[in-house]
């Protein structure tokens, strides 16, 4: 009877978040995500709750308005930029594509240098990707079809 009742209490737990199927509660952040967060900011306070959870409100906005997102890749020259293969992780704010451009020119030395994308993504076409409390650090945004997205616009300098 205990656990039926304890079930019955998580099942009409408020959610925190929702985006599609995606569903965050606070005992999912207490017992799930306390660790990965407490590791990347060094804590688990209200603070550094907040401070996880700001992209996922971006993908809520998102997957609900549509807007624009951003992405970086890297290329040899501009030429070589495919349209139609636009990719799945984004990010939903102009300077974290600059810190992603950042992070991974230091951390990975990839070949060529950085091309900042950023297109506009329909509602309904994003959604949280199944790693995003690993990668804190990434802020992405998961596209759900890269197909959707239209007025794309590629260049050498950040937006």
């Amino acid at each position: 009877m205990i656990e039926k009742v304890k079930n019955f209490l998580l099942k009409e737990e408020k959610s925190l978040i929702q985006i599609g199927d995606f569903v965050l509660t606070q005992n999912d952040l207490d017992t799930k995500y306390r660790d990965k967060i407490a590791q990347y900011y060094g804590e688990y306070t209200e603070d550094t709750i907040q401070n996880a959870l700001w992209t996922l409100y971006d993908i809520q906005r998102l997957h609900k308005n549509g807007g624009y997102i951003y992405r970086v890749i890297w290329l040899k020259n501009e030429e070589d930029f495919d349209i139609n293969r636009l990719g799945h992780h984004w990010v939903a704010n102009k300077s974290d594509a600059e810190n992603i451009a950042e992070l991974f020119t230091w951390r990975d030395e990839p070949e060529g240098k950085p091309y900042y994308i950023r297109a506009y993504t329909p509602p309904m076409n994003v959604t949280v990707a199944n790693d995003y409390f690993n990668n804190l650090d990434e802020n992405e945004v998961l596209v759900v079809d890269d197909k959707k997205l239209t007025e794309v616009t590629i260049q050498s300098q950040p937006f």
